[in-house]
Order: C-alpha cells, then structure tokens, then sequence
C-alpha cells in the first residue's frame, strides 16, 4: 500500500515521448558549459544501454500479449520473450565489461548501488546518460535529470511534462528508485510520509523524493571524488 492515496489520474511519467530513444543526449540536451565531455567508455555504455531500454521495451510489449491466444502464437511469444531475455542478459554482460574497465565508473557504480533503492540498471542509466555527477552544481544536476519541479505543479497535482529522449529515460529510472526508497530506504520513506503528513499527494512526495534521492547521489559522488583526489 501507498504511504498515502496515489492518483490514479496521473503520473509522473504521462509523457507522449518517453519511448522516443532517438534523440541524442548531446545534441537535444545541452549539457552545462562546465560538464567535461563524455568520454569514449561513457559513450559505449550509453549505447549499450540505449540498446537495453530497446530490447526492454520490446519485452514489455511481447508479455502484454500473453493471454488466450492460438497455441501456435503463444508458442512464437514464448520463443521471442526467452530470445530478448537472452540479448538483454548479453548486454547486460557487455556493460558489465565497460564498466570493469574503467575504474572511475565502476567505482561510482559500486557507490550509488550501495544506497538503498538504487540498482544496478539505475546506477548504470545515471553513469552512462549523466556521467560524472559530482561535476554538477545540484540545481543543473536536477535541472538536466529532468527531476526539477515544473512550473505547472501545484500543491494538488503535477503538471504533465514534455521529456523526451534518454532525459526522459535517465527521470523514469531515478522514478522507480525513489518508489522503491519510499518503502526500502529509511530515511526517504520518512521524508515521504513527513510529506503525506503534511497533506502533500503521494505523486508530490514522491518528485520531492527523487530529488532527495539524485543530490544525496550526487554529494557522495563529490566525497569519493574528494577522498580519491587527497
């Protein structure tokens, strides 16, 4: 159950561009002039999970038609979920291997896995379409995350935002893991129900702690940074 009532009407993701993986990062969404440029290992891990979120998708699709269907196109369904498994699994294996080679991300996986509600897609979703966070201030950490309060939020409800892209994947990711925080994570399932207490909506609460959850990400970021640089 919910901390408190969850809208049915809408949610944070209620986004006619959350499925677009065709804009670039690094054309459509700017980055801070401050930001280092990505390098060739951030690269090979965005498209790699560019390629997993697609897989993904399909996978989604292909359960959704699941159901009492003719034996043999169960059969084809079955067949198509256990092949998109298996790529998903061999990409999976292949960011595993990026990332083993690069010792500042790997570094800064093992980091952010470590908080609770964060998983490895997640952490691997922020490494590759983020990057190094501890680069950002946290109002551009939040701003570029696509985590930042809208300007069509109220105190009742959450206006519905136009993100497309992999921004849109980076906000659906830090989405599900402050969901998962909310019941997992001591101190932000605290600061949810402080927030339903006061009569905030369960969807408010929740934008309220996905932001919590990306700058406290983002401050142990810059204290490893710091720790490795002394």
């Amino acid at each position: 159950m919910p901390l408190c009532h969850t809208p049915s009407s809408f949610t944070l993701f209620d986004d006619p561009g959350n499925g677009d993986l065709s804009c670039n990062l690094f054309s459509k969404i700017k980055p801070p002039p401050n930001i280092t440029p990505p390098t060739a290992d951030r690269k090979a891990l965005a498209e790699l999970m560019d390629r997993r979120n697609q897989l993904s998708d399909v996978l989604g699709q292909e359960k959704n038609r699941l159901g009492e269907n003719h034996p043999s196109v169960e059969a084809s369904i079955h067949r198509s979920l256990t092949f998109l498994q298996e790529e998903i699994e061999d990409i999976d294996q292949a960011i595993k291997g990026v990332l083993a080679k690069n010792q500042q991300m790997s570094s800064q996986d093992r980091l952010f896995q470590s908080v609770h509600g964060i998983e490895e897609v997640t952490s691997w979703t922020i490494l590759a379409y983020l990057g190094d966070i501890s680069q950002f201030k946290r109002n551009q950490l939040v701003a570029f995350s696509g985590v930042a309060p809208s300007g069509k939020d109220t105190g009742e409800r959450i206006g519905k935002r136009k993100i497309r892209g992999r921004k849109a994947i980076v906000r659906r990711s830090i989405y599900m893991a402050a969901k998962c925080a909310a019941t997992h994570n001591p101190v932000i399932r605290a600061y949810v129900e402080r927030l339903c207490k006061r009569g905030k909506p369960y969807e408010i609460a929740l934008g309220a702690a996905m932001r919590k959850l990306l700058i406290h990400l983002h401050s142990l970021s810059k204290k490893q940074k710091q720790s490795s640089a002394g």
